[in-house]
């Protein structure tokens, strides 16, 4: 295993007990078996390693998902398999970058699904950028909250009750906007 795997698989179990700001490179370095000129070869400090670790995390199952439930069901997943770690990165300097890691997670989800939808071709790549740029901040906001411990309420159970509030919006988004550009009588107006 490369040298920057290892420093990162060390850090992310490092922090499902310490905090980051309590993990020095030393201890770090100590634990991987390398000096710490090696560490720096590779990273300017272990905050700079954390953005390496969110930058090539990968959320199983998200890539498979064919629905918005399915995209919730795989994140709220691996929240809870890395709960301790994602805990330990909220409350410390680096908290953004889970949330932007979320966020991107979100939004390239919204994306594929759009374009997977059957009234695609329909739609602008501007729309599709739109429409995910309208939902993944909300999700992603409820994936923090949940993350903190704000919200309480297990996935599934949260997952239904979005289903409640917003039934297929993917769907009704598409439909509402080739509905307006019908009664409009154009094609790839912007919104």
């Amino acid at each position: 295993m490369k040298t920057p795997v290892r420093l990162a698989n060390t850090l992310k179990v490092m922090m499902e007990d310490t905090a980051l700001e309590q993990i020095s490179v030393k201890a770090l370095t100590e634990e991987v078996s390398i000096n710490r000129q090696t560490f720096y070869y590779y990273f300017r400090n272990v905050y700079d390693l954390l953005a390496e670790i969110y930058l090539n995390e990968k959320i199983p199952n998200l890539n498979e998902a064919k629905t918005w439930e399915q995209v919730l069901t795989a994140i709220f997943a691996y929240t809870d398999n890395n709960l301790a770690f994602i805990r330990n990165t909220l409350s410390s300097i680096g908290r953004d970058l889970f949330k932007e890691f979320i966020y991107s997670a979100l939004y390239r989800s919204h994306l594929r699904l759009l374009n997977e939808h059957k009234h695609a071709d329909k739609l602008s790549h501007d729309d599709k950028k739109f429409i995910a740029s309208l939902y993944a901040p909300m999700f992603a906001n409820i994936i923090v909250q949940y993350a903190e411990g704000v919200i309480k309420t297990p996935p599934l159970q949260l997952i239904e009750q979005l289903k409640v509030l917003l039934g297929n919006y993917l769907r009704e988004a598409v439909d509402n906007i080739i509905n307006y550009r019908n009664k409009k009588g154009v094609t790839n107006e912007r919104l």
